[in-house]
């Protein structure tokens, strides 16, 4: 902290989230100009700006702004509220920033990989489906949460607990979810209901397992279910040591940061915010992932001085990340059906229901908050 708080750098970080909210403005400006061609008409802007955007293109865009919103939105919540910001959380189809608010910042960052860690649950409901139907089954279960499931969870919520009306029903979380429900409808009514599940889809899958890259979820399912060496609850209590012995130490042990281009400030936008994952979870309460940047190689000099840490390199989020967390993803065994042969999961009446059952629970708000 004292390296931090000095004046001088300060005026770095001021610097830093200023930029970061222009950044956020400049994606919203790139959002309207691709969402008037795609949700209306490719060649609406012709006539404005002398261009056409093919709608594959406008589908590649919505995807790279939607992800960019979502890394704006995490750090908006981690910010002082009431912040109107937060609601773009909820661009990438993942989470909800009502829930952010309290299951993100509090119970993940304080609990990371602990048994009180939201974000372990993050696709586990998925493995309802066998393997082979998860990828569509995932995307209709959220297409449901996202078109009526959450709503309905929120009216329950404010029937019986009427404390949380002004979060819930706060103008910005509204008006955001009529933006985001509008360019459902408006894109079935124009004949682009197809070119839409496909971004969806896009948005979700991508975001869903960029996230899931940040920590080693899948070695503690694997370390669940071994059973071999030290029991689950030993390596439970372990973690629940040095947690407690030092918290920071544990924060920099488990959470990584991810590389795509090697430009961490693009990098920063496509990955949810988690480029510097490291300085994000030892700092969640600074206001942007370009703070966090810039703040790295302090937390790098004082961990490696200070505490020992050795400062590994960032994860290539392609060759190192990717292929643990698509297996995480889509070779863990179907919950119900551990040791059946996969073909009989597929083909089986009981595979086939518990399938459709995760997609329709969706629609009625269950996985919601």
């Amino acid at each position: 902290r004292k390296h931090i708080n000095t004046k001088e750098f300060q005026k770095r970080i001021t610097e830093a989230n200023h930029n970061f909210d222009m950044c956020c403005v400049a994606v919203w400006i790139i959002y309207i100009i691709n969402g008037a061609a795609f949700f209306f008409n490719q060649h609406l802007l012709q006539p404005i700006l002398g261009l056409i955007i093919p709608t594959w293109l406008s589908v590649v865009i919505l995807v790279f702004t939607k992800s960019a919103f979502a890394a704006f939105g995490h750090y908006y919540v981690h910010s002082k509220q009431p912040n109107i910001g937060g609601v773009l959380f909820d661009s990438n189809y993942v989470g909800s920033s009502v829930l952010a608010t309290d299951g993100h910042v509090l119970m993940h960052h304080v609990y990371t990989q602990m048994e009180g860690d939201v974000k372990k649950s993050l696709l586990s409901s998925s493995w309802a489906a066998p393997p082979l139907y998860r990828p569509v089954a995932y995307v209709l279960h959220k297409l449901g949460l996202f078109l009526t499931g959450t709503i309905i969870r929120l009216m329950e919520v404010l029937i019986y607990d009427r404390k949380f009306d002004e979060l819930l029903l706060s103008w910005t979380f509204v008006a955001y979810r009529l933006l985001l429900t509008a360019e459902f409808w408006i894109s079935y009514q124009n004949g682009k209901l197809i070119p839409f599940l496909i971004m969806f889809s896009s948005v979700l899958w991508y975001n869903s397992l960029v996230i899931l890259s940040g920590h080693d979820f899948d070695e503690l399912e694997r370390e669940r279910k071994d059973g071999g060496g030290e029991s689950s609850s030993s390596k439970g209590s372990n973690l629940e040591k040095l947690h407690k012995a030092d918290w920071g130490v544990y924060q920099l042990g488990h959470a990584h940061d991810l590389k795509f281009t090697g430009f961490k400030y693009f990098d920063m936008l496509i990955s949810a915010g988690l480029s510097s994952h490291r300085v994000h979870h030892l700092l969640p309460y600074q206001p942007s992932g370009f703070a966090n940047i810039i703040t790295e190689p302090i937390v790098q000099k004082v961990a490696k001085e200070d505490f020992g840490v050795e400062w590994e390199e960032p994860r290539n989020w392609f060759l190192e990340c990717l292929p643990r967390v698509f297996a995480y993803a889509f070779f863990e065994d179907t919950v119900g059906m551990e040791g059946v042969p996969m073909w009989r999961q597929h083909l089986s009446m009981r595979g086939v229901m518990s399938t459709v059952k995760y997609i329709f629970v969706g629609f009625i708000g269950i996985n919601a908050l």
